[in-house]
């Protein structure tokens, strides 16, 4: 029974989450969610895990977004080609699957990319890609600190002054030379790479420039640090992209005009004026 509130969609999210916060959920549970005609499979214990099993999706208005923004591309007769910054355990790609052409995923970190890997091997996605490595500004390898606890999507790159030189290398590339490479068109972008935003989308301004995406990125305490500033973003996307901020705990989407100093669920970048 609380399970069925929990997912209700008619319900809004925050006064399910509101409920949700006194459910216990049992670690090691198994179980499959459909998401959009992919099923998602996962198991009670980590936190993204967690989120999904009892709303039956993580953020949900951000992906209802990006799948409103796939549908339109798709209307104007464009190949929808999906780019997914910090796949994580690979939700996005699932919950998205449908409605882009191509789908490239991009996680350096072993444990939550093989459990992205295995959700696109149950799926039977063949349109999709997963790479062992970050995108970020430069080409080699980076400190990465694992999460401390269940939030697998926490993990983040090191790049400060001080860092253990004992600490685990994963392997960066600079994301407009692997657009090259594997001649990617993207028209939509997701970043989630815990602060490590600003560094990746430098790596892709040629990109950004050439291809005009829809990018939607993480806008977190750390990323607000780098990318708070206005002239920032348009030395980065360029002065012909709009910004609005995606309000948070909604399963529907609710942009408002972006303000550096506010907090939102996600960022939405865009080319093109848009109407949620």
């Amino acid at each position: 029974m609380a399970l069925a509130f929990l997912r209700q969609k008619r319900i809004p999210l925050r006064i399910r989450k509101k409920v949700g916060r006194y459910c216990v959920t049992p670690p090691g549970h198994n179980y499959e969610i459909d998401m959009y005609g992919q099923t998602y499979h996962g198991t009670t214990g980590s936190h993204m895990d967690n989120k999904i099993f009892l709303y039956g999706m993580h953020e949900p208005s951000t992906i209802n977004l990006m799948r409103s923004i796939l549908q339109k591309q798709r209307l104007q007769r464009k190949k929808a080609v999906y780019m997914d910054i910090g796949t994580n355990v690979g939700m996005h790609l699932i919950a998205l699957a449908d409605l882009y052409s191509v789908g490239y995923g991009f996680e350096p970190w072993q444990p939550v990319r093989e459990r992205a890997l295995d959700q696109i091997h149950k799926n039977k996605l063949e349109h999709v890609k997963v790479f062992d490595f970050g995108l970020s500004n430069e080409n080699g390898e980076c400190s990465f600190i694992p999460p401390q606890d269940n939030n697998y999507g926490v993990g983040a790159f090191d790049t400060s002054a001080n860092q253990d030189p004992d600490a685990l290398k994963l392997k960066i590339r600079v994301g407009d030379d692997i657009v090259d490479e594997y001649a990617i068109e993207p028209t939509l972008m997701k970043l989630d790479v815990e602060g490590h935003e600003k560094l990746a989308l430098t790596g892709l301004v040629n990109t950004i420039q050439k291809y005009k995406p829809v990018v939607v990125f993480e806008y977190s305490t750390e990323s607000r640090a780098d990318l708070g500033d206005k002239e920032v973003l348009h030395q980065l996307f360029g002065k012909d992209y709009h910004f609005y901020g995606i309000k948070r705990s909604r399963e529907f989407p609710k942009l408002v005009p972006f303000v550096p100093e506010d907090k939102y669920e996600n960022v939405l970048a865009t080319p093109y004026i848009f109407k949620s």
